[in-house]
């Protein structure tokens, strides 16, 4: 390390130290604490906390151009530090050492370009993450009594901003843990969540593991114990030179069916197509409130909007068609749904003395009962009987 520049290295443990499952960790272990300037990070908690276990090194964001990282095990990015400083993104980039930023405003456009930053929720939700990627060592080792959807309190109390969740679009990263974030219209309520707690794999980082979770500096003093807890987690996983195997989810809608009508899905074109014949549409009064069959190939991490089960009305997606969002939160896939009525070859008229009970148009509307009464077009008749027909007029 250039030494040319004043330290501040806090000093609290001294010896062999086991955090977790993943084993023992060394005193001489040295974290760089990146802040906009020393005084922003002398007494930040995360530094303080972290030092129970190992070396951290203080360091100003303006001495980041000539610092060199030969005795730097891993880095922590202060949310401090200025979000649009070259030198700082430059190490986020870099890969060189494993790396906590606690910045998720060095995402935005013109900086990394990873996704959209948000201030976070500015109710209770702001002191919470959920739960998303149960599978990963963090939360096996730390929270393994934590299901999918959980909350993890992290803060007891929020100054001004709590946790600030990303709408993350890098691909090949994980969504860990979500965090509601804040209208922008209203700035008081809740909006969808998005990522708060994401990975870059080493893979993608020349060995060395990446982990965001963006917390205020002004809201650190109050870590729970939980918040706490997850702050050395995430460092022993950082440190921890075993990679795991953890799978990406994969977004794709394996069957759509209505009624258990199979509908044709096109994998392509992220197009869902059903064809129905007249007489299944005509007795398809339950298309105004239905709920269609839906199976994800990753039910466990892939979430689908509208929800599974949700009632939908889908009597006019033959030429509006009903969108579906399959996302993790960081990979979106937007189907298409779309209802072709299988229609008959030229156009047949019959009539019968069965009393008409409704008229449709082509499109799925329900245009009355009295065939006079109608403009010209071609209609579907359903009678009394439960029979239709196809009407001209």
């Amino acid at each position: 390390m250039n030494m040319r520049h004043k330290k501040w290295i806090v000093r609290i443990a001294c010896c062999l130290v086991a955090l977790t499952s993943w084993g023992s960790v060394s005193a001489e272990t040295n974290l760089l604490f990146v802040g906009k300037n020393l005084s922003a990070v002398s007494d930040d908690p995360v530094a303080v906390q972290l030092a129970q276990t190992y070396h951290v090194v203080m360091e100003d964001q303006a001495n980041l151009a000539t610092l060199t990282l030969d005795t730097i095990n891993a880095i922590v990015i202060s949310e401090s530090v200025d979000a649009d400083n070259a030198a700082v993104l430059t190490l986020i980039r870099s890969g060189r050492r494993p790396m906590l930023n606690m910045k998720g405003f060095t995402y935005g456009a013109g900086r990394l370009d990873w996704g959209e930053p948000n201030s976070g929720s500015a109710t209770d939700n702001g002191r919470k993450l959920y739960v998303e990627r149960t599978d990963h060592p963090i939360f096996q080792t730390c929270f393994a009594d934590k299901a999918q959807g959980d909350p993890i309190e992290i803060l007891s109390q929020t100054s001004g901003k709590g946790l600030m969740p990303i709408d993350v679009t890098l691909q090949g990263s994980y969504c860990l843990a979500i965090s509601y974030t804040q209208d922008i219209e209203t700035f008081a309520e809740d909006a969808a969540p998005q990522t708060v707690l994401h990975e870059i794999p080493a893979a993608m980082r020349g060995g060395n593991k990446y982990i965001c979770l963006p917390v205020s500096r002004y809201s650190t003093p109050y870590l729970t114990a939980d918040g706490k807890k997850l702050i050395d987690g995430i460092m022993a996983y950082l440190l921890d030179k075993e990679t795991e195997d953890i799978p990406l989810p994969f977004p794709m809608i394996n069957r759509f069916a209505i009624e258990g009508i199979p509908a044709e899905i096109n994998q392509a074109d992220n197009t869902i197509e059903l064809t129905l014949s007249e007489s299944q549409y005509a007795a398809m009064d339950s298309l105004r409130a239905v709920v269609p069959e839906i199976e994800l190939a990753d039910p466990d991490f892939t979430h689908l909007l509208p929800e599974a089960g949700s009632e939908l009305d889908l009597r006019f997606t033959t030429f509006r068609p009903q969108t579906f969002v399959l996302t993790d939160y960081i990979s979106r896939r937007v189907y298409t749904f779309s209802l072709r009525l299988q229609k008959r070859q030229g156009i047949e008229e019959t009539e019968n003395d069965n009393e008409i009970t409704a008229i449709y148009d082509l499109f799925g509307r329900k245009m009355g009962s009295d065939k006079e009464a109608l403009p010209q077009g071609v209609y579907i008749v359903v009678q009394a009987n439960g029979e239709t027909y196809k009407f001209m007029r």
